[in-house]
């Protein structure tokens, strides 16, 4: 009897999954094209080239370029992507988006491999770099976790102190506090673009 209960409970178990991944809609993933329409889709990376997106009433994929796609996000990275322009360049580059709002904040993580050393192994190294916009897909860099050349550190202060000026709780906050690490200065603009701090998970 109790192996009669056990095998229906399991079959039902196998029914209510089947229905639930079916429920789930198939086109998680999605772009926002260079003209604005957002586009419900499946991105994959292929084996090689660029990311391709294809949309349920699309015959084959399309590649993610920076000219025909502003933004995209994988559902199963949980991470937005967004085409900035840095500086006075003309052509615009993916960055990963940390912060968005009046003012955001992208990230652009690089990798470098070295061979040598008395064991000859091979060593990674990443810097993390982050850039800064205020109202505008052209952002500047202003803070990295490896050497920064061009504006010092003060002239970088000196440029997001300016951005939060227009709100005094945040200015005097970042006054008041005079930091500028990664954590410090995603909470302060999360703060400023939501009037709320940010969790901290």
């Amino acid at each position: 009897m109790n192996k009669q209960i056990t095998t229906a409970f399991l079959f039902i178990g196998m029914i209510l999954s089947a229905l639930m991944l079916n429920a789930q809609p198939a086109y998680q993933d999605y772009v926002i094209t260079a003209n604005g329409d957002s586009i419900r889709c499946k991105v994959k990376k292929p084996l090689i080239g660029n990311l391709k997106y294809q949309s349920e009433n699309m015959s084959k994929p399309e590649e993610i370029t920076e000219e025909n796609i502003k933004e995209y996000s994988r559902s199963n990275r949980t991470k937005i992507y967004r085409a900035v322009y840095q500086g006075s360049s003309k052509m615009p580059n993916f960055m990963t988006v940390i912060e968005r709002g009046k003012i955001s904040i992208y990230e652009l993580v690089q990798t470098n491999s070295y061979y040598g050393g008395a064991s000859g192994t091979w060593t990674n190294t990443s810097q993390t770099d982050w850039y800064i916009g205020k109202n505008t897909d052209t952002v500047v860099s202003f803070k990295t976790s490896g050497f920064f050349w061009g504006k010092s550190r003060r002239a970088r202060k000196d440029m997001l102190g300016e951005m939060f000026k227009d709100n005094p709780e945040v200015y005097n906050k970042y006054i008041a506090e005079d930091k500028f690490s990664f954590k410090q200065i995603r909470n302060l603009v999360h703060l400023y673009n939501t009037g709320e701090d940010l969790s901290q998970d």
